[in-house]
This record gives C-alpha cells, structure tokens and sequence, in this order.
C-alpha cells in the first residue's frame, strides 16, 4: 500500500512540475554578420532569412543573409536586385518572396515582387504589387500571400488588403483593414491572420484586428496592452507573440494573446529592446535578430531568442545504497535538483524532481533559470548526502549533459564512493543534516528494531525492508566521516 501512493505522489509532482505557467525566457545565438534594421524575417528550409534593410548610417542594402538554428552558424545568400527596407517578406510554394518596401535609401514605396529560387541561388521578378508600398506586412496562408497595410504611393497610410497567388503570378484586392497603419505586426494562426499595434501620424496603436482569407472579413479584437509602432510578431503554439517596438523610446514588451481565451497576458520582456525588427518561430522558439537599439537611425546585430521550453539538464547519478555494481543499475527513486549560483551566498534559482531510470538517467526540467547565467547542479536524495557538481555549468542553449558516475571530480571536493567502476552519491543521510552519524544509525537502527518497511527515509538500500543491509551502508559511511560539501 505504501508503495502505491508513492508512486501517486510521484505521478501527481511530475504533472505539476509540466503544468508550470511559464512567461517564457530568452537566450542569445550567434549574431547576424551585417548590423541591420527595418528588417523582416522568414524560414525557409530550415533556415532563417533575413534581407535587405537599412544598414550603419540608415543606408538601404542589398545583403541577404541566412541562419540555420541547428548549426548556430550564418551563410550569405545572393543579395537583393536591388536596395530595399521595410519590405514585406513570406514564403510560398518553397520559395521566399520579397514584396514591396522602401527604396534605396529613400522612403518611397516600391511595388516590385522578386522570389528567390533556393535551389540556384537566383533572384526572378514577378509579377508586380497592385500599388507599391513599404512598412507593410506580408503573411501566408494556404500558400497564398496577403499584403497588408503600410504606407503607399503619396506616402498615405493605408488598410488596403490585397493577396498574391505564386502559381498564377496574380494579385486581387480584398476588404479593407478597419485601421489604416504602418510599421505594423501580423502572423497567422490557424486560419485567421492577426494584425496587432502599427501607427500612422496620429501616433501608436494598440489595435489588434483579425482577418479571415476564407470569408473576407476583419474582427475586431481585445486591445493590446501596450500601444506601439516598429514592431513585430510571430505566433508559437496558437498563441501570438508581439514584441518590441519604438516612440517613444524603444520598447522591451513581449505581450502574448491567446486566441482561446480571447485575452492578453504579458511575458519575459525582451532581453534587447528594439525596434524595426522582424520575428519567425523556428521549433519552440521564437528568433528576433537585428534591428534598432535607440529610436530611430541605429543597427545591431543581435540574435535573441524567446522560448516557452523548459531549461533541460540530462542528468546520470547513481545512489549508493540502491546501487548495484554487478549490473551497473539501480533500484529507481525521485531526485531533486537545485540550480544555485555561483557566488556567496550561492541562491536558489530553480528545481526540479525527476525518477531515475534503472541506469540512473533523469531530465529535469527548469523555468525560471537562464540560458547565460552559471549554476551548482546540487543533487538531494531522500536519505543521500546533498551532492554538488564540481563547478558551474550554463545552458547550452537550453541544454546541460552532466554525468556524476564517471569520476570522483564530477563532485565539488570529490565527493563520491566508487562501487564497482561507478562513482555515487553517498547513502545514509537520513535525518539530511549534512552528516552521516550516529543520529541516523539511531534512526534506523529503531525502525528495523520495529520491523518497518515501505517508503521511508531509513530505506538506505531502497528494497521497503528496514533491516542490518541498511545499517551497514550507515555505518561504514559514519566511520568514515562522510559529510556534506559544499563551496
């Protein structure tokens, strides 16, 4: 019966631990190899590209440049025909598409489309936009592209909706925007394309309108909490995220509407605030890169990344007295893990509890810490002595392998017994004081007097029977003068 709701417990924590309401966190990858703003962003096999924008000095370019998320590294891909920024950018069909934007270094809007062929590395003109304009935005939906809003010919700021078919080569015009803007944000979720904040020369909005390319019609939805202009947006797991933005100032929000509950929630701000940026989820995170750092003419080449997953650590540890050196396994049980910093008075950042494999492998999962910051992975057992890596270790990005049974310096002061060819964590703690002592014989020696059995601390071995195996774990640990140590 004891064993049944330990194993209810356990089920019950790992289910609370996943349920976890996270506000995301971010991480840097590596920069973008030409500082830009007025930049958008779209993927395209697996690669993140970035064309065109305003360069050091507001200067328009043609560099086109590609991010891969697997490999961290940067290509250069063909450049632009010609100089562009705040243009709109999709992809259809396997091809990326450029649509419209500023020309040059001027802010008159231009109306040429060009697709890039990925497998040539060729740009081809097609068909043109039915007006031009720059500022806009550009989604896809069913392979179709719908350009939105933006400033137009006469520099008017404009709602004009208008989609572009890649295997006809063809445009239509479709209903109105409600609220005419530029330097607006847009992504598409399920099968309604949200359009939130942009300005016009009345100043920022906090709009957020919905259109649906089935019916042709826009909604109207709940205002987003923060009015801004120069922004940007992507969606992740049907949810919207809108980032950043400019006047006054620059903006570090990250606002995330839920389309199911029809309501705002702020998360994690940006770890860079900027403006004139662009957005696109790649797997579980969302890629912001370049931009404006100041309002205004200014360039950086950050890469930032917001994510809703979890920090994981890959943990191997195995516990002494449920370890069994003749078939390198164990009897398994619940660990905890902290994450502590690295300095005085060495803090509490995050835990977490995972059930060790027979092979004593875990992964734990944490949401407060961060990818760039350094951390004790201190390990605590029920009736183990509390156990700290040998140094801190970081996220890479999100990701730590750490492995205690290899080597006795894998434990700050070498803390470890080696049974057979593998290092563990030492048993016998059970009253978890720091100590193994007469205390915890006392402890034990009590409850194998009475016969006790089940889940309990006095369990050194972990087979339910309280009984001399226990004991003797206890006190050749005692003799010894094992203790915990910490930095």
């Amino acid at each position: 019966m004891k064993t049944i709701i330990f194993i209810s417990f356990f089920l019950l924590n790992t289910y609370c631990f996943s349920q976890i309401d996270s506000v995301g966190r971010w991480f840097s990858r590596a920069p973008m190899p030409t500082a830009r703003q007025e930049i958008a962003h779209a993927i395209l096999n697996g690669k993140i590209y970035v064309p065109g924008g305003l360069a050091t000095g507001g200067v328009g370019t043609t560099t086109v440049e590609a991010f891969d998320p697997l490999t961290n590294s940067w290509s250069t891909v063909a450049p632009l025909p010609e100089p562009l920024h705040h243009l709109g950018l999709a992809v259809a069909n396997g091809r990326l598409y450029v649509l419209g934007g500023y020309s040059g270094n001027s802010f008159v809007p231009n109306h040429k489309v060009w697709s890039l062929y990925p497998d040539s590395n060729i740009w081809r003109e097609k068909t043109p936009m039915l007006i031009s304009r720059g500022a806009h935005i550009a989604v896809t939906f069913q392979n179709k592209i719908y350009v939105i809003g933006g400033v137009i010919m006469g520099f008017t700021v404009s709602g004009r909706t208008d989609v572009y078919d890649p295997l006809l080569d063809s445009w239509e015009i479709l209903a109105n925007m409600p609220t005419p803007r530029e330097h607006l944000s847009g992504a598409l979720i399920d099968s309604l394309i949200y359009v939130a904040g942009g300005r016009s020369g009345a100043g920022n909005f906090n709009k957020l309108e919905a259109y649906s390319p089935l019916s042709n019609i826009w909604y109207s939805k709940p205002n987003m909490p923060t009015a801004r202009g120069g922004l940007t947006a992507a969606s992740l797991n049907g949810k919207l995220y809108v980032f950043g933005g400019e006047t006054p100032g620059v903006f570090s929000q990250n606002e995330e509407y839920n389309p199911v509950t029809n309501s705002w929630k702020t998360m994690t701000p940006m770890k860079t605030p900027r403006h004139g940026i662009g957005a696109v989820a790649a797997g579980d995170s969302i890629f912001i890169i370049g931009g404006g750092v100041v309002e205004g003419y200014s360039v950086t080449n950050v890469n930032d990344v917001f994510t809703l997953a979890p920090l994981v650590l890959k943990l191997n540890v195995f516990v002494e007295g449920f370890f069994d050196p003749s078939s390198n396994t164990m009897i398994r049980d619940t660990v905890k893990v902290y994450l502590q910093k690295t300095f005085f008075p060495f803090e509490i950042v995050d835990s977490s509890k995972a059930y060790l494999s027979n092979n004593g492998f875990a992964n734990f999962k944490f949401n407060k810490a961060v990818s760039d910051s350094g951390y004790y992975l201190v390990i605590k057992h029920r009736n183990s002595i509390e156990t700290w890596s040998s140094s801190g270790y970081s996220f890479t990005p999100s990701l730590i392998n750490y492995d205690f049974t290899t080597s006795a310096t894998k434990a700050y002061g070498n803390n470890l017994i080696l049974k057979g060819t593998k290092y563990c964590i030492y048993s016998g703690d059970v009253n978890q004081d720091g100590f193994i002592d007469g205390s915890d014989l006392a402890l034990t020696d009590n409850d194998a007097f009475t016969f006790a059995s089940g889940y309990l601390s006095t369990d050194v071995t972990g087979d339910n029977i309280i009984d001399a195996s226990d004991l003797s774990v206890i006190d050749n640990n005692a003799f010894n003068n094992v203790i915990k140590i910490t930095p």
